[in-house]
């Protein structure tokens, strides 16, 4: 029943207004829980609550301590294919608020990698300029260049971006990023596989497994309701050029499909 109410919604074009209004109900709702988190945390600096609401749908304490396990569990799996060092250089592709690069830094201690976040939302950069010191912060468009030379990262990891993209963005950045990657360096990226085939109605599970982009749209590109699926073989097309080093995760976990890590190399 609540994937075909949301499939109306969507279809009338109110999936974002009614998305904006489950924002105000939880800003009241958790009201509380944040206000203590707060007042327990004072030097925990937080980014505004819609940058938080757009991951972390208000919870404070998933946003900062959460990511911290999350960051590290990146780190441990790219560390699993290249050894990190001083000159290394890693890059946060769609970093948002940097709820995963602001805890980076202490993980990789004593090593010091340089540190680089891109993201289109000139209000997350901004703030993460102003927030984040030690990070190199650029503003993105839609679509590619990003404002490096070719082979420059020993590593980028990318969540959940592609599943927000259009078939064209598709292309676009799985290029870019082959083009930023050094030889030998690692990519890791997340996507929406088959075990969200739960969120598909017939004519858009009928494309997937023909192997074609799925896309959830009427509403803004890049949104968090904007939302694409993409089948194991369409990834592997998009990324010919580079090589798989693993696959982890992707299955339902109590009734909630996971995204899959894809970790490559160039």
């Amino acid at each position: 029943m609540k994937k075909i109410i949301s499939q109306f919604i969507r279809s009338l074009g109110l999936i974002q207004f009614v998305d904006r209004c489950y924002y105000g109900f939880l800003k009241i709702k958790t009201s509380a829980q944040r206000k203590a988190f707060k007042a327990a945390h004072p030097e925990i600096v937080l980014p505004p609550d819609y940058a938080l609401f757009e991951t972390f749908d208000l919870d404070y304490n998933a946003y900062y301590f959460e990511s911290i396990d999350a960051a590290q569990d990146i780190l441990t799996a790219i560390q699993k294919h290249i050894q990190l060092n001083n000159d290394s250089k890693i890059l946060d592709w769609g970093c948002g608020s940097g709820r995963l690069i602001r805890h980076m830094p202490k993980h990789c201690s004593p090593i010091q990698p340089a540190f680089y976040g891109t993201d289109y939302n000139e209000q997350y950069i901004n703030w993460n300029q102003n927030h984040l010191p030690g990070i190199s912060f650029h503003l993105n468009g839609d679509f590619p260049p990003l404002p490096y030379p070719a082979d420059f990262f020993d590593a980028i990891y990318g969540i959940s971006i592609f599943t927000h993209f259009s078939e064209a963005q598709h292309v676009a950045w799985f290029d870019e990023l082959k083009r930023i990657l050094k030889p030998g360096g690692v990519l890791y990226l997340t996507f929406q596989v088959d075990a969200f085939k739960i969120k598909l109605n017939t004519a858009e599970l009928k494309r997937f497994n023909e192997g074609q982009l799925v896309i959830k749209s009427k509403t803004s590109l890049g949104h968090r309701t904007y939302s694409a699926y993409q089948p194991a073989s369409l990834i592997e097309k998009l990324s010919i050029g580079l090589k798989v080093l693993e696959k982890q995760g992707g299955e339902i976990a109590n009734g909630k499909a996971q995204q899959q890590v894809w970790m490559f190399t160039k």
